[in-house]
């Protein structure tokens, strides 16, 4: 709730994306009738679902705090706020039972709350929050049960422990020591990723530079990659332009559906290994389980194998992922994937049935996750020899029914060339 998130309207619009995604549009905004039911909104959310509210700001006395809006009693008229001004230890008020409350029940107090919020900070012109902090108090609160935060930041975090500074002054561009500002080296930035993932919890950040200024996303959006959250970036957020994106997106993030504390492995048949895996994860050591804090139907995992021995064609080849995971109903399941692949002797059979979508999502992730080790300069000659190499290996086995000099693509690879 800092001074740009008013002033620009993000704060504002951000409210509205969120009681969209709890109760949706009212009956006459869907139907255009007055006559309609409109005590029992439908349920957009499982049943046995809690939300709570925290903000985050600079106050004017200087006392700089995090506010935790109480609900926890269904009869209350309004929210209840509490201040908790111990940046350094953080702690969770009332414990982690008294910030939740089922959404439906309290319904008139969260509407009230939500549409109040811009006018109640309204006056406090705070440009510098305290994000890290809050993270670790709403953590602690969701630490028994699991659960997904959704975050909005308009402003660098510049205050309190774990405050970010400008990193990228355009000197580092085009050197090899540009990869540093693509990750993040602040301990206590990984610390708190690291406890979401065992607890279970993802974050989603929303993050608007309505003047365009630096944001730090390597820093603040690794929290989110490694706990499986997602990162949305308004570069020059401006109401209402955005308004509209904005509000769907929260709305997208709150009611999809969504598995915590998920544990992936990955198995093969023998003549293949696993080489590596990319995507948004946390892994102790190769060949441990892939720990992922939350888990929904718009993430994909990328992984890669390598020959390890030699694959009989006569039999197929056995591809298994097991994840397991939570549910929002507190239920632990296990999803089995299992593919079956006929393994031939022949390139051009294999260059007939490629997935071309499969291979440029692969290629795209592996160098995503090299930009960290690598300048960009040599990731991209990587990636412009990993094509030759594509193609080059086609033409050669292809040569025989093509003269030479004639430009041989694979049906299924056009595009990618």
């Amino acid at each position: 709730v800092g001074q740009e998130a008013i002033n620009r309207g993000f704060l504002q619009a951000f409210c509205e994306g969120v009681l969209l995604a709890l109760y949706g549009e009212e009956p006459e905004e869907r139907d255009g009738g007055e006559d309609e039911d409109k005590s029992d909104p439908p349920r957009r959310l499982p049943r046995g679902s809690k939300v709570g509210f925290v903000t985050y700001d600079r106050h004017s006395n200087q006392d700089w705090r995090y506010d935790t809006e109480n609900m926890s009693q269904a009869k209350l008229e309004q929210a209840q706020m509490l201040v908790m001004p111990d940046l350094e230890e953080p702690f969770v008020p009332l414990g982690s039972n008294g910030l939740f409350v089922d959404p439906y029940e309290s319904k008139p107090v969260i509407t009230d709350l939500l549409r109040k919020l811009p006018e109640l900070f309204s006056r406090h012109k705070t440009p510098e929050p305290a994000l890290l902090p809050a993270l670790k108090a709403v953590q602690a609160s969701l630490a028994a049960t699991g659960g997904k935060i959704i975050c909005s930041l308009s402003a660098l975090p510049t205050w309190g422990p774990g405050r970010l500074f400008l990193r990228d002054k355009n000197d580092l561009h085009g050197i090899e020591t540009e990869r540093k500002l693509f990750t993040t080296e602040h301990a206590d930035w990984r610390k708190v990723a690291s406890k979401m993932v065992e607890s279970g919890v993802g974050v989603d950040f929303f993050l608007a530079a309505a003047s365009g200024g630096y944001m730090d996303v390597a820093t603040i959006g690794h929290v989110s990659a490694l706990s499986g959250g997602e990162t949305y970036l308004y570069p020059t957020f401006l109401a209402p332009r955005d308004v509209q994106k904005l509000t769907k997106e929260v709305e997208h993030a709150v009611i999809r559906d969504t598995g915590y504390q998920a544990l992936m492995k990955v198995r093969c048949s023998n003549g293949l290994q696993v080489s590596s895996y990319h995507g948004n994860f946390l892994q102790h050591s190769f060949g441990a389980d892939l720990e992922i804090g939350t888990i929904d139907a718009d993430k994909a995992i990328g992984v890669m194998f390598s020959y390890d021995g030699k694959l009989d064609s006569k039999l197929d080849a056995h591809f298994q992922c097991a994840t397991l995971y939570t549910t929002a109903r507190g239920e632990r399941r296990v999803r089995c994937t299992n593919t079956v692949a006929s393994v031939s002797e022949t390139l051009l059979e294999v260059m007939r049935y490629i997935d071309q979508d499969a291979v440029v999502n692969l290629i795209a992730k592996e160098a995503a996750t090299r930009m960290s080790e690598r300048p960009l300069k040599d990731i991209r000659n990587a990636l412009t020899e990993k094509t030759i190499d594509i193609l080059a290996g086609h033409r050669r086995v292809s040569s025989g029914s093509h003269p030479p000099g004639q430009l041989v693509l694979p049906e299924n690879l056009k595009e990618f060339a």
